[in-house]
C-alpha cells in the first residue's frame, strides 16, 4: 500500500493527490488483474519463493514442494519477484489502482466517540485485563527501563542496536519516545510476570522478541514513509501492542485482544481526557485489529479451518445446508466466498467502510454468520480513507517485515514447525520454505514504500541462513549435535526431549548427542522425518530444531 504523508496527528493529507500520482498509467492492467509481462500464465506462488533450500544448499524447489506449500488467492504479486529486472516497481500499478478505487467510496467522518464506548463495554476487557497487572514497584519499574533500553534489535537494514538508541536515532522527539519505552516497560512486565507453568509462558519470550524488533522495523518505515513525529509514534505504540496478548489458544482473535489491550494500557501512559486524546486512542485500537490483514492467503486457510473445526464440534458438515441467516446454504460455498475475500482483501469489490466510518470486507449474511462461528464480527482491512491509515499501512509493512525478511522470524517459524507441533514439516528447510510462502503471500498487503527494505532483509537473511545451515551441517558431519550444559537442559524441557533413547555424553560443559546417521541420511535434515515412528528419529529432530532455529533467531 502506498503510505499517505500526514500533518498532524489523525489529520490526512492530500490523500487523493497523493494516490493519483501513482496511479497506473493507461495501458496498465485492470484492478485486480496484472499484466502479462508481469504475471506469466500459470505462476505460483511459491515460483516466487526465496528460501528454498535444501541440505546441500540453494535449489530450484521440486513441483512437489511447491503445490504442497501453494495457498489459493487472486494472481501473485509481482513485487515478490525480487530476483526479477523490475523486481523494485513490478505490481506498482496495480496496489496503487486499488487505493485509487478505495479513496472514491463514501467520505463519512469516522464516530469516534461511539467506537470509544464500544471498546469500553467490550466482552473481553476483564478477560485481557488479567493479563497486564499494574506495575506499582518502583525498583522494578527501574530495572525493567533499563532491560528494554538495552535490548538489541536489528531491523532489515541495521546491525544490532540498543533499543533505546534506536528510539532516540529515528526522530522521535525525547517526550514520544520516553512514552513508547514506558509502555513497552509495562509489556514487559506482564510477560515476565505471567506463571512459567501457565500453558501460555512459552508465548512470553516470542511476545518480547516480536515486540522489540517490529518497533525497530516500524520506526524504519515510517522514516521512509516520510511520516511525521506524531503518527511515527502512534505506529510504534500500535506495534507493541498488536501482538501484545497473543496466546496458544487466541491466533485468529489476538488483533482483537491487542486492540483491547491498547484500550486499557494506552491510559496508562497516554492522556485520554479529552475527545482529540481518546480519538488518538481509538485510532490505534482500530490499526491494530486491520494489521491481521496479512498474509491474507493464509489467514483465509486458517479462518476456514477454524470455522469448520467449529462447525464439526456442532456435529455439522461444511457440505450439508445449515441455517445460516434466515435461509438454508451450503456451508463448503459460503466458505469459499468468504475465502475469496479475505484472500484478496485490498480488492475494491471487496471492501467497505461501516458506518462508523472504519474499513472491513463486504460480507454477505451467510458470510458474516460464518465468521461469528470463530467469534469475529468483521475482517478488517486497511482504508486510506482513515485518519489512522498511515499507522495501520507501517505496522502491517513492519509486522511482515520482521515475520518473513528476517532471519529472527525465519528462525520463529521453525521453531513453531515440526515435531510436537501442528505444521509436520518432512525436513527443517520445508519449514524455512513455508517462511518463503507467507512472505510472497504478505507482499499483496504491503506497501510499496516497505520494498527497499524487502530487497534489503532479504538478501541478509539469506547470508545468515546459508551460514547456519553450513555450521549445522559441519556438526552434523561429525556425527554430533552439541550445546552448552545448561542451555541443553533448558532445551529438553522446553521441547520436551525424551533423553532416554539418545546416546548422550557429557563434558567440559558441553552436552553432546550422537545423531547416528551421515548429513545425507539423516531425518527431518536431508531426508523427510517418519512422524508415526516414535524413537531417536523424532528426538533428534527436536533438538535439530531447536538448534537451527536458536542460531536464526541469535542477534
Amino acid at each position: 500500500m502506498s503510505h499517505l504523508p500526514t500533518g498532524r496527528r489523525g489529520e490526512s493529507a492530500p490523500a487523493v493527490e497523493q494516490v493519483r500520482s501513482a496511479l497506473p498509467p493507461p495501458n496498465a492492467a485492470p484492478v485486480g488483474e496484472v499484466s502479462p509481462e508481469e504475471q506469466p500464465n500459470g505462476q505460483q506462488l511459491n515460483d516466487l519463493n526465496p528460501y528454498s533450500l535444501d541440505a546441500d544448499g540453494w535449489c530450484v524447489p521440486t513441483e512437489t514442494r511447491i503445490k504442497q506449500y501453494d495457498r489459493k488467492g487472486p494472481p501473485v504479486d509481482a513485487r515478490a519477484n525480487v530476483d526479477g529486472p523490475r523486481a523494485h516497481d513490478a505490481g506498482r500499478s496495480a496496489i496503487a489502482g486499488q487505493l485509487a478505487a478505495l479513496l472514491q467510496q463514501s467520505r463519512r467522518g469516522v464516530a469516534f466517540e461511539v467506537l470509544w464506548d464500544r471498546w469500553a463495554s467490550h466482552p473481553r476487557l476483564d478477560l485481557v485485563r488479567a493479563l497486564f497487572p499494574w506495575l506499582s514497584d518502583a525498583p522494578r519499574r527501574r530495572h525493567l527501563h533499563e532491560e528494554v533500553s538495552n535490548f538489541l534489535v536489528r531491523t532489515t537494514r541495521d546491525d544490532p542496536t540498543p533499543l533505546a538508541e534506536k528510539l532516540l536515532s529515528s526522530g522521535l522527539s525525547t517526550v514520544h519516545a520516553s512514552t513508547v519505552l514506558k509502555l513497552l516497560v509495562e509489556l514487559r512486565h506482564a510477560w515476565t510476570s505471567r506463571s512459567h507453568d501457565s500453558a501460555d509462558a512459552g508465548y512470553d519470550d516470542v511476545n518480547w522478541r516480536h515486540a522489540c524488533g517490529e518497533l525497530a522495523q516500524v520506526l524504519d518505515i515510517a522514516h521512509d514513509a516520510g511520516l511525521g513525529d506524531d503518527a511515527t509514534a502512534d505506529a510504534a505504540l500500535c506495534s507493541l501492542l498488536s501482538d501484545c496478548a497473543k496466546l496458544r489458544g487466541n491466533f485468529l482473535t489476538h488483533h482483537v485482544d491487542g486492540a483491547v489491550a491498547a484500550f486499557l494500557l494506552l491510559p496508562r501512559v497516554l492522556p485520554a481526557d479529552t475527545p482529540k486524546e481518546r480519538q488518538r486512542i481509538v485510532g490505534i485500537c482500530q490499526a491494530i485489529l486491520e494489521h491481521q490483514v496479512g498474509p491474507p492467503r493464509f489467514m483465509a486457510a486458517m479462518c476456514k479451518m477454524g470455522i469448520a473445526a467449529v462447525l464439526n464440534k456442532m456435529g455439522a458438515s461444511v457440505d450439508e445446508n445449515l441455517n445460516l441467516a434466515g435461509g438454508l446454504s451450503t456451508a463448503a460455498a459460503v466458505l469459499d466466498g468468504l475465502h475469496t475475500k479475505i484472500a484478496d482483501p485490498m480488492n475494491p469489490a471487496h471492501v467497505e467502510r461501516q458506518g462508523e466510518g472504519y474499513g472491513a470486507l463486504r460480507l454477505t449474511r451467510d458470510e458474516r454468520a460464518l465468521l461469528k462461528l470463530i467469534d469475529l464480527p468483521d475482517w478488517y482491512v486497511p482504508h486510506p480513507l482513515t485518519p489512522w491509515f498511515v499507522v495501520s499501512s507501517a505496522v502491517i509493512d513492519a509486522d511482515s517485515l520482521v515475520n518473513y525478511v528476517t532471519a529472527d522470524g525465519v528462525g520463529k517459524i521453525v521453531a513453531i514447525c515440526g515435531p510436537g507441533t501442528p505444521f509436520q514439516d518432512a525436513t527443517v528447510f520445508h519449514s524455512i520454505f513455508s517462511c518463503g510462502a507467507s512472505f510472497v503471500d504478505a507482499v499483496s498487503v504491503m506497501s510499496d514504500v516497505a520494498m527497499g527494505s524487502v530487497q534489503q532483509g532479504l538478501g541478509r537473511t539469506r547470508t545468515v541462513i546459508e551460514k547456519v545451515r553450513e555450521g549445522v551441517s559441519r556438526e552434523l558431519g561429525r556425527g554430533i549435535l552439541a550445546f552448552p550444559q545448561d542451555l541443553f537442559d533448558r532445551v529438553v524441557g522446553e521441547e520436551n526431549v525424551d533423553l532416554s533413547v539418545l546416546k548422550l555424553r557429557r563434558l567440559r560443559g558441553l552436552a553432546v548427542v550422537e545423531v547416528g546417521a551421515t548429513p545425507n541420511r539423516l531425518p527431518y535434515w536431508s531426508i523427510p522425518l517418519d512422524y508415526k515412528t516414535p524413537g531417536p528419529s523424532v528426538e533428534i529432530a527436536k533438538l535439530l530444531r531447536r538448534k537451527v532455529a536458536d542460531l536464526l533467531r541469535s542477534v
